[in-house]
């Protein structure tokens, strides 16, 4: 014996009242389309048969961040750049070797401030970082200056260790 579970909706059309009911047999599901209308007349809004999305504003790309530096750390790159005007956030990259073009994806996107600590490195191997600034959704500065390090542990006896 199949299960029976309904709720009844009506809308109103200016043709006709559509009555509908909805539910689910059991092993049976039913699925249902509502369309929904200002209910002043049934010509398109604002007369126009095909309204376009409306763009996103355009944003100018900000200048690209300046004085990029690397520090050296146990396992780590500690990154600082100088603040970009109209810049939004900071898109940081990061290569093993000179970053003549961008990767595809940056190593950490949206920084919100002018500092960033890579902890995803080895001691003893070369790192290349890029900086950009970035503006609005889309609207990505070049990028900075190349900045190159290798972490490497701190030695024996170091203040800090």
């Amino acid at each position: 014996m199949n299960s029976f579970i309904a709720s009844e909706h009506s809308l109103k059309t200016s043709s006709a009242q559509v009555a509908m009911r909805g539910g689910m047999i059991t092993g049976l599901l039913l699925f249902f389309l509502l369309i929904a209308s200002t209910g002043c007349s049934d010509s398109p809004v604002d007369g126009n048969p095909n309204p376009e999305p409306i763009p996103a504003p355009e944003v100018d790309a900000p200048a690209a961040p300046s004085a990029l530096t690397a520090d050296s750390r146990n396992a780590q790159v500690a990154l600082n750049w100088d603040a970009v005007e109209g810049a939004e956030a900071y898109f940081v990259y990061r290569g093993t070797s000179p970053l003549d073009t961008l990767p595809d994806s940056p190593l950490s996107d949206r920084v919100s401030g002018t500092s960033f600590t890579d902890n995803g490195v080895s001691n003893g191997t070369t790192y290349y970082y890029r900086v950009t600034a970035v503006a609005g959704a889309s609207a990505e500065s070049a990028p900075s200056e190349e900045a190159a390090v290798t972490p490497f542990a701190a030695p024996p006896g170091t203040p800090g260790d």
